[in-house]
């Protein structure tokens, strides 16, 4: 027996008639265990005239079930098997000290695993058919290490390779190699933003020097012979001199062929240095180990890799009705020792519950999200932030570190509603790509739901605004308001101009996922609404706003007044500074430029004018008007306007919120400010 065969046991000089013992066979093999017939049934040791030797579970004569394996080289195997195969979760250990604990197939490695080389060198990911194949992070001995795609047992796709130097390559690889657009960036801050060819720099790009750009947190991921060593290939290109200009550059097979300075005066550096200083505050609490969400965040963290990881190795299936509903669910049991189909971990034994996999599989499919990424931006090393919820609903908020995806904490009622509008929602987003609505990419137990950030963008949001077109209760209570406050529709002084095509394509879509909502009686739903404000005319927009009382506002509460602010706040240049794939992606609800008139008067003339970047959608859409919100409507309908309150039948909430979205956004003949 080889090492490599893990086939059959059974030998015709095995058919004997006892039940238990042990028998030495004319070809010098030896057994000794239970029996069936004549075959072996049950538990018992079987070891070769070779020196080869399996202790364990039979059945029908063949290896299957839980065993160990020992070959005369010193290799060992221990764990699962099926019909003489290694087949499921176990753990090789060969005889130069390599490991490999993980999922099998076939005798292959396949599915989730670890393998550590004797080298030193460990590999820590998914595996297909023997051979590296899905998300993984590979670690050199000397501290360098890739964290993204392979394919076939190289690196492929999207990746970040981190040198122990602190440089870094983020981008697309090809065959092990860099390989389309990228990033480099030195350990000092400098980058270069380019394409490169089969490893080496090959057309255009632009270098940026130190203090141009903010730090920012570097993106890890986390999963619980080795690789020829990779070497930081351009650290001696690091560029220390402060005054080094921006430079667009062009490169032939790695030679630079061009130089042109592209900005290189001292006044504009200055600038970029002063908005360095003072990088904006992210808002949220890193969940560290003991924090009383650490538990929590690493379950989420453990159920969604080991779930999408799994999801990517297979073909996806077409979505069939059966894939709706609350009995469409994977349930998997995560033992904190680990078990078959799931790792060991560092958290209590817990059940994972992941709700129509292949819906919110087709539905990340359609909003364009990368498995890999997903998987990267939710369950990295780098932390979730906790966000409390500005609402009633007690619900907790995480933000993943690169601020693309929320994930909320759901009631059973919440859950059962988005269960229940499954399907006309999936229909919906699939007639309606530009829909503004929330956007769900999965739903998990403990009962929490990913969803997408409407202000995921590289701009700072200086102001946020969630609007909902009633108007009792509905102003901010906070004294002090900085950027990260949601302010409400009584502290919103603004109306936003559009061009005349988007806004009638923003009302356009407003109208149709109102509609939506309607037909699955959903009501209490917002506009959250960010704007970025460009300068250099925009540091008076930071005064307090009205409905300050004049002493708050003489001791400068605001915390975004023009003096605390100036350092910080984003220059027009910033749409154009960013990447190129980031300033060309302007769409409905992202990005929007827009002109906004500001009023400082109780008669709504408007006085101050600013350009702005807007960010929209549509949250909250998953409270039915149930009987909770009828005794609420008519309770509050007692006290007060019953137009003014929020619980209201679903039609008419619809048409007030649209003419709350006809209000804020006139059409540019008018600049009437919202009351």
């Amino acid at each position: 027996m080889s090492e490599s065969d893990g086939g059959e046991f059974d030998h015709p000089s095995l058919r004997f008639a006892t039940t238990n013992g042990e028998r030495t066979l004319s070809n010098g093999d030896f057994y000794a265990g239970s029996w069936q017939g004549n075959l072996p049934e049950g538990t018992g040791k079987y070891l070769w005239s070779d020196g080869c030797m399996y202790e364990g579970e039979w059945g029908n004569g063949i290896k299957t079930g839980r065993g160990r394996i020992s070959w005369p080289s010193g290799a060992t195997y221990e764990g699962e098997l099926l019909c003489g195969n290694l087949h499921g979760r176990g753990v090789y250990t060969g005889v130069d000290d390599t490991t490999y604990k993980g999922s099998w197939r076939m005798n292959l490695k396949h599915g989730e695993g670890v393998k550590s080389y004797a080298n030193g060198d460990v590999y820590e990911g998914f595996w297909k058919a023997g051979l590296q194949h899905g998300v993984g992070r590979y670690i050199w001995q000397n501290g360098n290490q890739y964290v993204g795609e392979w394919r076939k047992g190289v690196m492929n796709g999207k990746g970040v390779l981190r040198w122990s130097n602190g440089d870094t390559y983020n981008g697309q690889w090809l065959d092990g190699l860099e390989h389309g657009h990228g990033v480099y960036t030195w350990t000092d801050g400098a980058c270069y933003m380019g394409t490169w060819r089969k490893g080496v720099k090959d057309g255009t790009g632009i270098f940026y020097p130190t203090g141009y750009f903010p730090p920012r947190p570097r993106r890890r991921w986390s999963l619980e012979g080795g690789l020829d060593l990779t070497h930081s290939k351009d650290s001696s290109q690091k560029k220390s001199a402060i005054d080094t200009p921006v430079l667009e550059r062009e490169y032939v097979q790695g030679v630079l062929i061009n130089e042109i300075v592209k900005q290189g005066d001292a006044a504009s550096l200055k600038v970029s240095k002063r908005r360095q200083r003072r990088p904006a505050k992210r808002p949220g609490e890193t969940v560290i180990k003991g924090h009383g969400s650490y538990d929590l965040m690493l379950n989420l963290q453990l159920g969604i890799r080991t779930n999408v990881g799994k999801m990517t190795l297979d073909t996806a299936p077409d979505v069939c009705p059966q894939d709706f509903g609350p009995r469409s669910v994977f349930v998997l049991k995560f033992p904190r020792l680990g078990s078959h189909l799931t790792p060991p971990h560092q958290s209590l034994d817990f059940k994972w519950r992941d709700y129509c996999p292949n819906v919110f599989r087709s539905l990340r499919n359609m909003f364009r999200i990368d498995s890999a990424d997903y998987m990267m931006s939710l369950c990295g090393n780098d932390a979730l932030r906790e966000i409390s919820s500005p609402g009633k609903s007690g619900s907790v908020f995480y933000l993943s570190q690169n601020d693309k995806f929320m994930i909320k904490t759901m009631r059973k009622a919440e859950v059962k509603v988005l269960l229940e509008m499954l399907p006309s929602y999936y229909e919906h987003v699939q007639s309606s790509s530009n829909t503004l609505i929330t956007k769900f990419f999965g739903l998990h137990q403990v009962r929490f739901v990913v969803m997408g950030n409407v202000f995921c963008t590289d701009l700072h949001i200086h102001r946020r605004f969630d609007l909902k077109g009633s108007s009792q209760g509905r102003s901010t209570d906070k004294v002090e308001i900085d950027e990260n406050t949601t302010l409400k529709d009584l502290d919103l002084n603004f109306v936003f101009h559009l061009e005349a095509s988007w806004r009638q394509s923003l009302l356009k879509q407003i109208e149709q996922d109102c509609k939506f909502l309607e037909s699955q009686r959903i009501m209490d739903y917002s506009l959250l609404l960010g704007v970025h404000f460009r300068a250099p005319q925009c540091p008076a927009v930071f005064s307090p706003v009205p409905s300050r009382t004049p002493d708050a506002a003489a001791e400068g509460t605001d915390g975004l007044d023009s003096s605390k602010r100036s350092g910080t706040l984003a220059t027009a240049e910033d749409l154009c500074s960013l990447p190129k794939t980031t300033r060309l992606q302007i769409r409905l609800g992202v990005n929007m430029p827009a002109r906004a008139d500001r009023s400082h008067c109780d008669d709504g003339t408007s006085s101050d004018v600013y350009d702005v970047v807007l960010y929209l959608g549509i949250i909250d859409i998953l409270q039915q008007y149930d009987i909770t919100k009828r005794v609420e409507h008519a309770y509050k309908s007692l006290q007060f306007d019953s137009q003014s309150i929020s619980a209201v039948d679903p039609r008419l909430y619809s048409n007030r919120f649209q003419e709350l979205v006809r209000r804020i956004f006139p059409s540019n003949d008018t600049s009437v400010v919202p009351k």
